[in-house]
């Protein structure tokens, strides 16, 4: 007995729904390009400020031990040899604060010192990455895999920092922050969805090494959100 009238309706009804629901996807494969705008908060590491025995370390050793900060970034991708593969050149300025002294007494005396010489420092990073999209439908995992470069400015305060024990600069601008150019190995996962046929929101944790001179090297992770247009 051939199908009534309904069935025949829920079937192309079905038929309709299920192409608009994929319809997206597979616009969205076939995009070659992408640029996408990001933000972000820091969490760092903080490595000892004092050595054994709690001695003060020279100046040239001493590490970053800024523990926050907030982030705004840029990236492009460029599609590779297929759709799982990705090129992302990237940018971000970034601003850090020092947050509440931590450790010993000695290192809470350096961070406080250190916090109120200091102030807030800002980093200008740039870098390379490829992206591996673990899956290319609506819903896309992926990791990302790259290598930056981050300038550090800072604007040392007025006040000249009267502990000689940790100052040899007059107001300490080369005594808590001697690494200024700070290159960084990234490991990125992330989560991106597709909200319309090209935009797409991303969520994801950029783990970074940060590689230091002398110094203890910092891991530094910043959570963030993102929207992408693809064209």
């Amino acid at each position: 007995m051939p199908p009534n009238i309904n069935t025949r309706l829920l079937v192309l009804a079905a038929i309709f729904m299920a192409s608009i629901a994929t319809s997206g996807t597979a616009e969205a494969q076939y995009k070659n390009t992408s640029f996408a705008f990001d933000m972000g908060g820091w969490v760092i590491s903080r490595p000892p400020a004092v050595g054994s025995g709690d001695q003060q370390l020279a100046a040239s050793d001493r590490p970053f031990r800024y523990r926050t900060g907030f982030r705004l970034g840029f990236d492009g991708a460029f599609k590779m040899m297929s759709d799982h593969f990705w090129l992302v050149p990237f940018a971000a300025i970034n601003v850090y604060a020092y947050g509440s002294p931590s450790g010993n007494a000695s290192e809470q005396a350096y961070d406080k010192l250190a916090s109120k010489v200091q102030g807030t420092l800002l980093g200008l990073q740039a870098g390379a990455a490829v992206r591996w999209m673990i899956l290319t439908d609506r819903y896309r995992p992926y990791i990302q895999l790259g290598v930056s470069y981050q300038r550090i400015f800072s604007s040392p305060s007025e006040s000249k920092c009267t502990n000689t024990a940790l100052c040899d600069a007059p107001n300490g601008s080369t005594d808590f922050m001697p690494h200024v150019n700070i290159p960084a190995l990234h490991i990125t996962p992330g989560f991106e969805w597709f909200v319309k046929r090209d935009i797409a929101l991303r969520i994801f944790a950029d783990v970074q090494w940060w590689l230091m001179v002398n110094a203890q090297d910092n891991v530094a992770t910043s959570l963030g959100m993102a929207i992408g247009f693809f064209s």
